[in-house]
């Protein structure tokens, strides 16, 4: 009965540390592609920002250019 215990009591052990060192791997994973996906977005957002001040500069250059088009009295 007691070798029994011991048996049971090790393998428990064992199965424990497989336990956490699958818990560790796969919370490494999603660490990684936590990261992987902030990373991307980071870079879309910075595309788009880029993006808007273009076309944000775009729209003032529209404007200054339909004002100078503007007959002298109409300004």
């Amino acid at each position: 009965m007691r070798d029994d215990k011991l048996d049971l009591t090790q393998e428990e052990n064992t199965l424990n540390d497989r336990r956490a060192e699958l818990y560790f791997a796969w919370a490494r994973s999603e660490e990684a592609k936590n990261a992987t996906a902030i990373k991307q977005l980071t870079e879309r957002i910075q595309c788009l920002t880029a993006q808007l001040a273009d076309r944000e500069n775009k729209l003032a250059a529209a404007d200054r250019l339909i004002v100078s088009l503007r007959p002298p009295q109409a300004r």
